[in-house]
């Protein structure tokens, strides 16, 4: 993780917001101006469908380095460079009142991007860069919260998301979802920063406030965390004593231990929690919890309806969360070759579970996988060969089409609009 780096008051500029005093007085005049250097307040991204930071050496991390841009692809598919600037002013006091004068001045030569992090539908979290004279190993860092419909930045004032880069740092949960980002019905954010679980106030944009729910440390660092709209919080912790380190947090503050061992846990469209686990008889089922009082109940959903699939759990291995209009889907990407992958529709209108082998959408195994409301992506192998599909699970089983021909490109990240324009980084595959 990165640490937030000095005061906003620094940005941009080196160290100092300027303020220059100048006074010129006689027997009946008074004027006194100040210059103020202001700070980012403007990034030109309302047509953008999606943010790309291209680096002079990119680091594995996946941050960038001085001569990094920021790119937009917008609506009409154009690839176009991010401007961005800071506002000054200049304020003058005379007899007659206080006058304010501001210029717009573009920071995008010398001020690079680090990373950009969807926060929600209508927030990202942009962090910069900007060279240090005194230290070259330091460079100065600014995060800030930038509004999407018009650009407008803010100052964002704590530990910034951890954002998973790597499968060893999702905590046995879902892969697709690197960025643990949750909004409540109040449109405040709930992030791990710095394996600490914060709330995020957004309702005064020009005075953001973080307000710390857990404690660091061996025991309660958090890995996951998911929240529903009544405040009611499950999350995985490092705390050995609890099942999977596996807590619950009610909307009135108390923490608990979980009941039972629950990994992967997800959130259903009716608010409640889920999870998947194997009964007595050895067949994996979907439980619901019913949290009423601060009591914790549960319910079976059912097991598998395709009795060839039971002996395949939904846990460990890879996973893929997908979510369409009335359906929420898990597919299965083992790491041992013991198991084969499955789809898995584990809420749907029907309450019932819904299974078949991932060979049937012609995978053998995924990298990576995308949904909106309509379609879920997934780009893997078919038999041996890299291949994008684009699924349609209005069906049953799903209705899958080839969208690229197969061993044209190796996908290594996509994203999805509501329209359904996929936008994805991909290469040729050697030879």
């Amino acid at each position: 993780m990165r640490s937030i780096a000095k005061n906003i008051i620094f940005l941009m500029v080196s160290g100092i917001i300027t303020i220059s005093l100048s006074s010129c007085l006689k027997d009946d005049e008074f004027r006194l101006e100040q210059n103020v250097t202001g700070t980012l307040r403007f990034l030109d991204i309302m047509d953008a469908r999606a943010l790309v930071v291209t680096a002079k050496g990119n680091t594995k991390s996946g941050t960038s380095k001085p001569g990094a841009s920021l790119l937009k692809i917008t609506e009409s598919g154009q690839l176009v460079k991010v401007r961005y600037y800071r506002i000054d002013s200049l304020i003058t006091q005379t007899q007659e009142g206080v006058f304010v004068e501001t210029d717009s001045i573009e920071l995008t030569d010398y001020v690079y991007p680090i990373q950009m992090v969807d926060l929600s539908s209508r927030y990202i979290l942009a962090s910069f860069g900007e060279e240090n004279g005194q230290n070259e190993e330091q460079p100065f860092a600014y995060n800030f919260i930038v509004r999407k419909s018009d650009g407008s930045v803010f100052y964002f004032p704590g530990f910034i998301p951890v954002v998973q880069n790597d499968r060893e740092d999702y905590s046995e949960m879902f892969y697709n979802e690197q960025s643990t980002i949750q909004e409540d019905n109040a449109g405040n954010l709930y992030y791990l920063g710095g394996w600490i679980l914060h709330k995020l106030n957004v309702q005064n944009l020009a005075n953001i406030r973080i307000e710390q729910l857990s404690y660091g440390g061996a025991e309660d660092g958090i890995l996951n965390f998911r929240i529903n709209k009544d405040q009611h919080m499950v999350f995985t912790t490092m705390d050995e004593e609890a099942p999977e380190g596996i807590k619950f947090r009610f909307s009135n503050g108390k923490i608990i231990n979980s009941p039972r061992e629950m990994i992967p846990y997800w959130l259903g469209f009716d608010e409640s929690f889920y999870y998947s686990h194997l009964n007595e008889q050895g067949f994996p089922e979907i439980i619901k919890v019913i949290i009423n009082n601060n009591e914790i109940a549960y319910e079976s959903i059912g097991e598998f309806n395709n009795p060839a699939l039971a002996n395949v759990p939904l846990e460990n291995g890879f996973q893929f969360k997908l979510e369409q209009l009335n359906k929420i889907i898990i597919v299965s990407n083992p790491n041992s070759t013991a198991n084969s992958p499955v789809v898995t529709e584990v809420y749907n209108d029907e309450q019932t579970l819904k299974a078949f082998n991932l060979s049937e959408l012609g995978l053998s195994s995924i990298t990576r996988g995308v949904n909106n409301d309509n379609y879920y992506y997934l780009s893997g192998l078919d038999n041996g060969q890299h291949s994008l599909k684009k699924v349609d699970a209005s069906v049953f089983p799903h209705n899958v089409v080839d969208l690229i021909p197969k061993g044209e490109l190796e996908i290594f990240n996509m994203v999805v609009s509501a329209q359904n324009v996929i936008t994805f980084h991909g290469i040729r595959p050697a030879g």
